[in-house]
């Protein structure tokens, strides 16, 4: 019985739109993700023989986290990647390279390995290395994140006025998650 193989980053197999094709490209780029001699992949020496490291279909679930993610701070939106503003692009790629290092910290800690022998002590653990890149970019990435929400936020100057030329709706905070409405 033959078995026929396909490639990670076959199109062909799985319908993408165009923007889907265009984030899952910019989100390669940025893991520096493609097996090219111009442009070393995460482990060029490991990863030479085996191509790609994540997916097409892999890489999608990220970006839609990292869009997820955006949309659930406050306030909240509902975008998806066929209607994601240009704008939030680069917030929600951050987001997804940050989803996709923590998803290969967790399979790097299934497959890490100590040896040792006659004072030879051999010792891999790349789960720590992907979380530590993962938590450097985190701090960037929830400001930038709540930067972007800032722009969302609803100011007291454009609500109508009720009686007496005060706003029905008086915002008492502009500090995230603690708006207070009277």
């Amino acid at each position: 019985m033959a078995v026929i193989l396909e490639a990670n980053n076959d199109f062909t197999s799985h319908i993408y739109t165009e923007k889907e094709r265009k984030y899952i490209h910019i989100l390669r780029t940025m893991l520096k993700d493609y097996p090219d001699d111009n442009m070393l992949t995460l482990n060029h020496l490991v990863e030479q023989d085996r191509g790609e490291r994540w997916s097409d279909a892999q890489l999608l679930v990220y970006i839609q986290q990292g869009i997820a993610d955006v949309n659930n701070e406050p306030p909240l939106t509902n975008y998806t990647v066929e209607t994601l503003p240009d704008t939030w692009q680069s917030v929600c790629m951050q987001g997804a390279v940050i989803f996709a290092l923590l998803a290969e910290s967790i399979k790097q800690a299934g497959e890490s390995f100590s040896y040792s022998d006659n004072g030879l002590s051999l010792s891999i653990d790349l789960a720590s290395k992907y979380q530590g890149v993962a938590s450097a970019m985190m701090s960037a990435y929830t400001t930038a994140k709540q930067t972007l929400k800032k722009t969302l936020r609803p100011s007291a100057a454009g609500m109508a006025t009720g009686k007496g030329g005060s706003a029905n709706v008086k915002v008492r905070s502009y500090a995230p998650r603690q708006w207070v409405y009277r």
